[in-house]
């Protein structure tokens, strides 16, 4: 295969015709990823000793090595192909983990093997070489690209050509080509340096090129304590001090401590690892096995007394050095955490110091019970947990309510700390139980607020739901082109929803129903001058009963009296149009049907107002995306604190011109926000602390409540929108205390990385 140049795309005069778009930009750079592997394979061949006009700087490479470079080089094409088909799979939404996922999560070490352990590695590995090398370059275009998806805040974890993506897809392709995991390991270095260089060149004229068609980079986002910031310099450097490594960490899970002992004579023995094990509970096993030889040392000779008499001092020597190392890892697993809970800049001081004063009890807590780490429902575990999930709902310390906050737990952290250390597990279960009582009687008006806003919002859901399978059972009489437009909106938008109500409605019968239903196609039919005409005296017949039949149907849903004369406004235009080309021939009949339609509907001051569709558009949900579009009557929207967008946004936001966000902030599974994430929300020129309480089944509506004060749900258009303009910042998107243990976890990659053999 012919080697297929680099091409510059972020010169001004390549493209400076249009504006540039998503679509375009992807685009762009997709077609640039053969070219970048081909480059990666030369870099591959030139340290081989390959390439016939470049030869290698310094060390040459194994013969096992140069041989799969070899291979590489001839099978360029479809290993050019692999990689580029990965990086369109991934920048197009591949990942279903989300964005933020860690690549190494604490709760999963202990069943990872080591193939998996492996495979983090080179992952991380990699990673961690192309972000090096990108770094100069990559924060300018993650403000371009976060101002070309619709953001007005700098957004990297969305960005999808972020360098992730291009480590994941480099070791994907190689392991197609390269099964052996240590030639692998070692080729991926080599490669993932060259991808680096390649891959900042692109990143750079892809910058240039955006701002040279009018793009302006995205703004930071306003200094405050979020889930992207909470991790500080100070943070980093206390989680760094550890010697953890991820293959000790899953033999410490897996309760192999003789194996771990035994693997460099206890020299180079981890002694601070922060993990929970359950080989403190296996050393009654030891104590058992020592009991049993000791038995049979007596009963044996005196020869073979003594070597059991050996094996016996073996296994107390043992038993004695896994009791000491597990006092110390429950030491260093608690002091880890501790650290990076006290150093999270999203806990106010006066939390932060209550952690601190619990530090004792819980270092005492580690030598005991070592199921505090592996068991997420530890009593200790959620005690946590539920006071620093809590302890978010506090934007400062003089809200109201944190001063008893401060006060409750403060009572029970001295509770727990003068407990006995054997029933200190009880402890914390019966704290945190006299705790949660407490909330729940502080919080019992906010929760029964919620629960009526969700059942609120739970029916408009279901409601919006069976209103789109309607619209589908009547999309083929709607795209009929003699149809009028407003018509097409007003059968898709109100009347669905109309419908929809009165068989969600039980007091609504199964006659009215269907009447409700099938009313459709008389109105259809009336409004279609070519086929009224052919019979105008069903036109006369039908008129009364249609306009009485969505009357009441709009009735259902308490949709606006000024909508509905609007619509009958117009629809009594459109039957005037074929009325009265027939009144000469029957004058007599068709004045009085005209007459009782009138008199029926509007009032004859209105009847003469005909609004144009346009106007009528204003007032007409067009429900062409139910999921993103739900429509709530006005005592829905009051009721269950429903706000839209543009209600929010100040108007140099609202109407900016810019392009609607178009990486989804919420999509299905793990996301920038999910189910109990806390947020600021900006109302009337100020920032109000919420929690996202509930998600509707189908993911189309979103309830944010504060701990106390009202509730404020909203669509999830309107959830992306506000994101993307910066009037939602996310503080906590998960669980404190896992996102601390997580973070143990990833210093365990970054530490497995640089004890390789070839880190340096």
């Amino acid at each position: 295969m012919k080697r297929m140049p680099m091409r510059k795309f972020g010169l001004v005069d390549d493209h400076s015709s249009g504006k540039a778009t998503l679509g375009s930009c992807m685009e762009l750079v997709m077609s640039q990823m053969p070219a970048l592997m081909g480059n990666v394979l030369d870099g591959l061949q030139i340290a081989a000793g390959l390439h016939a006009f470049k030869k290698p700087q310094g060390a040459t490479l194994r013969p096992e090595l140069v041989t799969i470079i070899r291979h590489l080089g001839a099978s360029r094409e479809p290993l050019c192909n692999a990689f580029a088909g990965q990086i369109r799979v991934l920048a197009y939404g591949g990942l279903a983990d989300g964005p933020d996922k860690p690549l190494v999560r604490f709760e999963d070490i202990q069943l990872l093997d080591m193939h998996q352990l492996d495979e983090s590695i080179e992952l991380a590995r990699v990673q961690q070489e192309l972000i090096f090398v990108v770094e100069p370059v990559l924060p300018r275009l993650n403000a371009l690209m976060s101002a070309l998806m619709g953001w007005i805040t700098v957004q990297p974890a969305i960005n999808p050509l972020r360098p992730e993506f291009f480590a994941k897809a480099l070791r994907d392709a190689v392991a197609v080509f390269v099964p052996s995991r240590e030639h692998r390991g070692e080729l991926l270095g080599i490669a993932a340096g060259r991808l680096g260089v390649g891959l900042r060149q692109i990143y750079r004229e892809l910058s240039e090129w955006l701002q040279s068609t009018g793009v302006e980079p995205a703004g930071l986002t306003p200094a405050v304590a979020t889930a992207e910031t909470a991790k500080t310099p100070e943070r980093l450097s206390e989680t760094a001090r550890t010697l953890l490594t991820l293959d000790r960490l899953r033999r410490l899970f897996s309760a192999d401590l003789a194996a771990m002992g035994s693997l460099t004579g206890g020299v180079d023995f981890l002694h601070t690892v922060p993990a929970s094990i359950q080989a403190l509970q296996d050393m009654k096993q030891v104590e058992a096995m020592i009991q049993r030889l000791e038995l049979r040392k007596r009963q044996k000779s005196a020869e073979a007394g003594d070597a059991a008499a050996q094996q016996v001092d073996s296994m107390r020597r043992a038993g004695s050095e896994g009791r000491w190392l597990g006092r110390q890892i429950g030491q260093e697993v608690t002091r880890m955490v501790l650290d990076n809970l006290t150093l999270d800049e999203r806990l106010l001081p006066r939390v932060r110091a209550l952690l601190e004063e619990l530090g004792p009890t819980l270092m005492e807590l580690s030598e005991s019970d070592a199921r505090f780490f592996s068991d997420a429902r530890h009593p200790a575990r959620q005690f946590l947990e539920r006071v620093t999930d809590r302890s978010l709902a506090f934007a400062t310390d003089s809200e109201p309510g944190f001063d008893r906050f401060v006060r409750d737990v403060g009572r029970a952290i001295q509770t727990l700390a003068a407990s006995a250390a054997e029933e200190r597990s009880q402890y914390f279960a019966l704290e945190l139980e006299r705790l949660q009582q407490q909330w729940e009687r502080d919080d019992r008006t906010q929760t029964k607020l919620r629960e009526e806003t969700a059942r609120r919002l739970l029916h408009i859901e279901q409601r919006n739901l069976l209103a789109e399978r309607l619209v589908h059972e009547w999309r083929p009489s709607l795209l009929e082109e003699a149809i009028p437009r407003p018509v097409v909106e007003f059968v898709s938008g109100p009347w669905a929803q109309a419908v929809a109500e009165a068989q969600l409605n039980p007091s609504v019968g199964v006659d009215e129903q269907h009447r409700l239903t099938h009313v459709v196609d008389d109105l259809l039919w009336s409004v279609q001058p070519a086929r009224s005409r052919k019979n105008p005296a069903r036109l006369v017949q039908i008129i009364p009963g249609v306009l009485s039949t969505l009357r009441a149907g709009l009735q259902v849903i308490n949709y606006p009296p000024d909508l509905i004369t609007r619509f009958f406004d117009q629809l009594i235009g459109w039957h005037e149009e074929v009325l009265q080309e027939i009144r000469p021939a029957r004058e007599a009949a068709g004045a009085a049907a005209e007459e009782s339609v009138v008199s029926a509907t509007v009032p004859p001051s209105e009847s003469a107002a005909i609004s144009s569709a346009e106007d009528l558009a204003q007032g007409v949900s067009v429900t062409e995306d139910f999921a993103e579009t739900p429509w709530l009557a006005e005592d829905e929207t009051d009721g269950a604190g429903y706000l839209e967008a543009d209600s929010v946004l100040p108007l140099d936001l609202a109407h900016t011109g810019q392009p609607e966000p178009t990486a989804a902030p919420v999509p299905e599974g793990n996301g920038l926000i999910g189910d109990g994430a806390w947020v600021e929300l900006m109302l009337d020129g100020k920032w109000e602390r919420l929690q996202l309480s509930w998600i509707s089944p189908h993911r189309t509506l979103f309830m944010f409540t504060a701990l106390r004060g009202t509730a404020h749900s909203m669509s999830r258009r309107t959830m992306n929108r506000l994101l993307a303009k910066g009037m939602i910042r996310i503080i906590s998107s998960g669980q404190i205390v896992d996102q601390a243990l997580d973070d143990v976890a990833q210093q365990a990659l970054l530490n497995s990385l640089s004890r390789l053999p070839d880190a340096e």
